[in-house]
C-alpha cells in the first residue's frame, strides 16, 4: 500500500468536508436576514464585572437551556465576567431573555437595546441559533471542530450596538455528511460545530 497516497487522500477528504461545512454553514446562517441599527451601546461587561442576567422561562426547553449555558460560557471566556442564569424570573433591565415558539423552521428574532436583549426562537433550536448569532456579533467564529477552529476574542469591555435581527431558515433540514471513519473519533466536536453553523442534520 502506498502510504503517501493514503495520507493525501485523507487530507483531501478533510479539505472537502471543511469546505462543505463552511459553504453550507454560510448558506444556512445567511438565509434571509434583516437587521437595523439603533443609537447607543449595550455594555454587557467591563473589567471582569457585569450586572446582566440571562433569564429563561420556568418550562425552558433543552435547546433554550443549552443556549443560556453557551452564552454564559462564552461571555466568561471573552470578558472574564459571569452572567447568572435565572429560571422563571420576569425579564427586567439588564437581562438577556431567551425563549422559543412552536414554529416549523429554525429561525429567530434577536433584539438588542441598551438595557435588554431578547432572543426568541421560532423553534427551540432557533433560540440556540439566536444565541450563536449574538456571539458572532461579539466576535466569535467557529470554522472547524475543536479549539483549533474556534475564534474567541478577549476584551476588557464587551458592548453591542442596539439593533433588531430576524433570520428564517430557507430549508427545514440542513445537512452535512461525514463519509470517512477518520472523523468519527471527534463525533461530539462535529455535532457542536455543526450546531454553531446552523446545521441540524448529520449523516454518517
Amino acid at each position: 500500500m502506498n502510504i503517501s497516497r493514503v495520507r493525501t487522500g485523507i487530507c483531501c477528504a478533510g479539505l472537502c468536508v471543511t469546505a462543505l461545512l463552511f459553504v453550507t454553514g454560510c448558506l444556512a446562517a445567511e438565509s434571509r436576514q434583516e437587521a437595523s441599527a439603533l443609537p447607543g451601546t449595550a455594555i454587557l461587561a467591563a473589567n471582569g464585572q457585569s450586572d446582566w442576567k440571562i433569564v429563561l422561562r420556568a418550562e425552558a426547553s433543552g435547546p433554550e437551556t443549552l443556549a443560556a449555558g453557551e452564552l454564559a460560557r462564552y461571555v466568561r471566556a471573552i470578558a472574564q465576567a459571569d452572567l447568572p442564569i435565572l429560571k422563571g424570573s420576569s425579564p427586567g433591565a439588564h437581562t438577556i431573555a431567551i425563549d422559543s415558539g412552536a414554529g416549523e423552521l429554525d429561525g429567530f428574532d434577536l433584539a438588542v437595546t441598551t438595557n435588554r436583549i431578547t432572543i426568541h426562537g421560532h423553534t427551540p433550536r432557533g433560540a440556540l441559533y439566536g444565541v450563536y448569532q449574538l456571539l458572532e456579533d461579539l466576535g466569535c467564529r467557529w470554522y472547524y471542530p475543536g479549539s483549533l477552529g474556534e475564534v474567541v476574542p478577549a476584551v476588557p469591555a464587551l458592548g453591542l450596538t442596539p439593533k433588531t435581527t430576524r433570520q428564517t431558515a430557507s430549508f427545514r433540514e440542513r445537512s452535512v455528511m461525514l463519509a470517512y471513519p477518520f472523523y468519527y473519533d471527534r463525533f461530539e466536536e462535529w455535532i457542536d460545530v455543526l450546531a454553531k453553523q446552523r446545521i441540524n442534520n448529520l449523516v454518517i
